[in-house]
Order: structure tokens, then sequence, then C-alpha cells
């Protein structure tokens, strides 16, 4: 039963990003060059539009257009404005600056404008410089922020602005260009389907909303029962790249149909970011979409976070089953993963006891690109060559993507020169099963469950049965009742037609004659192969005595199992 529940909108208050009055005459800072920085005069000062505020530039190319009244001199110097929407009393800093800084603010544009603060080499800062605390900003007043050249040299280079409420310090800007790796690729996912991009569980990622009508989708694969958590770091979530840049984003988490919804959060992470938080997810494939609130656009961080939780039915009961003492992060296995990989090779052996079900639990972890898939193998107990045949069915569950499947053993080294019988294989939480009539053997027969492959490093828990059952046919034609035998019929005359209802999920389909009713053996002599549900037999008319009966039997083609999907 799958249970969900959605993380309530809580909203956190702190370090949200101001709604600021810009000023007309000043310009925008632009958050993807590198090189921007503070403007040359209060006509062109940069705005400040978010609390914290960090910025980086050099005033190496600047010109000397003010002079602080704490530092004359002649050094170059940039401008910031702000204006702020609330009164705020907030730390001015240049702490963490190549150069020894000063810095000047003014209640307007000096030199009309009120001085509000002077500073230069302030001993908080380690080196000393340039940093203002409990500077009150009015609201709806412009203030011009200017950093400017100290009294010692060197007077120009490289600086640090912060603006916000920590006391004055080193501080590290966000950088202005996202340094995750990116999955945002919009040929293939702005729509939801196995095309879209897939992403591991505890990953964050790059992406951006490029217009207000874009949406993205991902897939993530849950393995085990989990806590699922989705951050989507927008506007405001500061120390993140993406703050103050202008997405407030949505996320929506869908079922593996596209369709059922699991969650949805507008808003609870930080100010109007989105964080989404379900419990108890079971094991499956998931779809996550991201899109902007009404009218918006602008780039976005995708954080996932699954932790494991034991608080939903999952697929997997291991009640009464034999476990198997491997763990899943024992990779390269050495109980019984390792037939044919130059491994240790131990495995658990099953019963052919007529009537007798094993029951056995394990675990395997997916194969990612350039490494093997975990695979368990297990032992069918031998079967008597002078006994009668077998038909032994081998059935599981896993939480992960896996693929089942029976093989004779090598003869005499038992991992060399195996033989694929019969394979299936399933998504998470199917149910596979594959029966097979097998004759005795000196070399005997092994059943294995396998994780398939898949861009993630992921382990997950499997349930399996076995069942062996005595009596069975080793051929098994088409049901009597399904082929028709006409006699010289006018079509074709002279000849004997066959035609049968199509079995499904084969490949063709062979012919066979005898003149002895035999259905625990070989059915006859091979006459023929068909691809289509009918066969002509222009050998077996005969129009003289002794007349003789003759049988048929018609036995469907299966594809091979080694080709068997995804195995």
């Amino acid at each position: 039963m799958k249970r969900f529940s959605i993380w309530g909108n809580f909203l956190l208050m702190f370090a949200m990003c101001s709604t600021l009055l810009a000023s007309a005459s000043g310009k925008i800072r632009n958050p993807f060059d590198p090189l921007d920085q503070g403007g040359d005069s209060c006509a062109d000062a940069v705005e400040i539009l978010c609390i914290p505020f960090c910025d980086r530039g050099t005033t190496d190319l600047a010109t000397d257009n003010f002079t602080p009244p704490c530092a004359p001199g002649d050094s170059p110097d940039v401008v910031y404005s702000f204006t702020p929407a609330a009164t705020e009393t907030l730390t001015v800093s240049t702490c963490g600056s190549a150069y020894f800084t000063a810095l000047h603010i003014y209640q307007g544009c000096p030199p009309e404008g009120n001085l509000i603060c002077c500073n230069v080499g302030n001993p908080d800062c380690v080196p000393p410089r340039a940093c203002c605390e409990g500077v009150i900003f009015i609201a709806g007043v412009t203030y011009y922020i200017i950093v400017d050249g100290g009294l010692t040299e060197p007077d120009r280079g490289a600086y640090v602005l912060y603006v916000g409420h920590d006391y004055c310090q080193s501080f590290v800007c966000p950088p202005d260009e996202c340094t995750l790796p990116s999955a945002d690729d919009e040929e293939t996912n702005n729509t939801c389907g196995d095309q879209v991009p897939s992403v591991c569980c505890d990953t964050s990622l790059c992406g951006e909303i490029e217009s207000p009508t874009d949406v993205d989708w991902y897939r993530v694969r849950i393995c085990d029962c989990s806590r699922l958590t989705i951050n989507v770091f927008g506007n405001d979530t500061p120390d993140e790249f993406p703050f103050c840049r202008g997405l407030n984003p949505q996320v929506h988490v869908y079922g593996s149909d596209c369709t059922t919804l699991a969650g949805v959060d507008l808003n609870g992470g930080v100010g109007n970011d989105a964080r989404l938080q379900l419990e108890c997810v079971q094991p499956n494939l998931y779809y996550i979409r991201v899109a902007a609130q009404a009218g918006q656009y602008g780039p976005y961080i995708l954080s996932i976070q699954c932790t494991q939780d034991n608080c939903c039915d999952d697929c997997i009961d291991c009640i009464s089953a034999y476990q198997s003492p491997e763990a899943c992060d024992n990779f390269p296995d050495n109980f019984d993963g390792g037939c044919g990989f130059g491994r240790g090779f131990n495995p658990h052996v099953l019963s052919t006891y007529p009537g007798h079900q094993d029951s056995v639990c394990g675990s395997i972890r997916l194969g990612i690109p350039g490494t093997p898939a975990d695979q368990d193998w297990y032992e069918v107990e031998p079967i008597d060559t002078a006994g009668p045949n077998v038909r032994i069915t081998w059935c599981a569950t896993s939480s992960v993507p896996f693929s089942i499947g029976i093989v004779e053993k090598g003869y005499p080294t038992p991992c060399n020169g195996t033989t694929l019988l019969e394979c299936a294989t399933g998504d998470s939480c199917d149910t596979l099963c594959i029966s097979i009539c097998v004759p005795g053997s000196n070399s005997g027969y092994l059943c294995y469950i396998k994780g398939q492959r898949d861009i993630c490093d992921c382990c997950g828990d499997y349930v399996a049965h076995f069942e062996a059952e005595e009596g069975c046919l080793i051929f098994q034609p088409l049901p009597p009742g399904d082929v028709v035998i006409h006699f010289d019929p006018p079509t074709f005359p002279g000849t004997v037609l066959l035609n049968w209802v199509p079995s499904p999920s084969v490949t063709g389909y062979n012919v066979y004659r005898s003149e002895i009713l035999d259905s625990l053996n070989l059915p006859g002599s091979l006459i023929g192969t068909a691809t289509a549900s009918q066969f002509v037999d222009s050998t077996g008319v005969q129009n003289s005595p002794p007349y003789v009966v003759q049988y048929y039997s018609v036995v469907a083609v299966r594809s091979p199992a080694s080709e068997c999907s995804g195995d």
C-alpha cells in the first residue's frame, strides 16, 4: 500500500529576499557576467535588490569621482544604490577585499547627500578592511554605497562588498554561475516520459526555467522505502547560486505513470523557494516536475535526498524464507554472486523434492555504466538422469528493476559453458515467474536473480520462490484442438495442409511427423519449419496401400533465452 504525506508550507522567514523600491536612474547588476561590478557614478549605480547581498569586482579601471571624508585621496571608486522596502539595520562590509578599502555611505547622492558612515581599516576584518556595522536604512529612501581606496597602498584592486545582517567578517560570495552539473536538456525534458533525464538520490543539479511557460522534468529511481526530500533553490535562498535571480519555483512529484500526483509544493522552502518532503515512498520510478510561479523564469538548483525509512509496506516479504548472508554493499560478491567471474561460489541449494517450495531472500545492486550488475545464484538439487522429467518454476519480486533466469550448468566445470534456458525481466515490485521442463542432467541447473543496469548506484531487496514438480513434457506441442489437418485439399492437391491457432510470443514453429503416437519424447521426425501459422507437407500423402497412419505435431519456438530484454 502506498502512503504519502506532503510536508506542510512551513515558511522560513529569515534571510528572505526583500522587495525593494528600484531607483529609476540606476542599473541592474547582471548576475551572469563575472566582470560585472559597481557603477561609476550615482546615475549608473548598481541596484542592490536582495538582502543579503554579495558582489565581487575591481576598482582598477574605475575613476575617482568621490572622496571619502575618512580617507581623503585620489583612489578610484565604484557605486551601489539601495532603496529598502522596510527599515532595516544592516552591516556593509568589504572584508576579504584584496586591498586597503574605504567605505562611505550616503542618504542621497554625494556631495549633497547626508553621510551615514565612513570607515577604513576596521580591525574586525582580518586583515583590516572597511566595514560599517549597525547602519539604519529607512524604508523608501535611496542610499549610495561607495567602495573606495584607503590611506595605504595599494588603494585599488579586487574587492568584495557584502550587505546583510552578519557582523564584520570575511564573506565568500555565491558564484556568478552554477558550478554543479546540469541535466536540464530542453530537447528531452519538457514533457514527462522515458526520454527525460534520469537523476539519482542524494544529488544536486543546475537547471533553468527559460520562460514563464517552460517546465523541466526529471526521473528518479527509489530503491528502498524512503523519505524523499526535494529542494528547489531559486530566488530566495541565500548562499545558493540562483539567489536573487528571479525564479520562485514550484515542484510536483508524479508516479511512474506520469499522472498519479504524489506531492506538490509552492513555497515550503526559504521565502518562496520550494521544498517538498514525502514520507513512506515506495520503491519505484518517480517523475519530478519543476516550473515557475506565474510570469517568472530564471535559474534553480534541484536537490534530491533519499533517506531509508521502514515506515511503509514494501513489496518484499521475507517471512519463513532463507536469507542470503550476502550484504548488498559486498561487491564483488564472495558468496553467491560469482559464478563464472573468478569469485567464490557456494550457492544455496534449492530442493527438487516433489511439491516442496523453497523461498529465498537477498539483495542486489543495479549495474552502473562500466560495472556489471549484481547477480545472485542458487543451485538446483541434482535431478536423477534415470528418473522422470521435472518442471522447475522460479519466481521473484524485487524493489529494484531485475531479471531472473534458469541455466544449465557447464560440465564438468559448473560455471563454464552454461546455457541460458529461460529468463524474464521486470521493474520494481513486479512479480516474475518462469517455468521449464528439464530432464535429468549430469551437470545440473542454476537459478539466478540479477539487477538491471541503471545510471545510479542503487541497491534493493528481493524475495524468490522455487518449486519442482515431477512428470512433464520436454516438448510442448500446441494443443490438438489448435491444429487442423486437411488431407488432399483443393488448394494444395496431393498434399497435407496443416494450419493452427497462432501462439503468442514465438518466432516460429517446428513441424514433426511420426507413425507412432508418442507424447512423452521427441514427437516424430522434423519435416520442416514455419513462421506463419500453416505448413504444407507434400510427402505425407500415400496413394497406394499399405496405408499408414501419420501423426503430426506442431511445436512453437520461442526467441532464444539469451535475448532476454535487459539481461
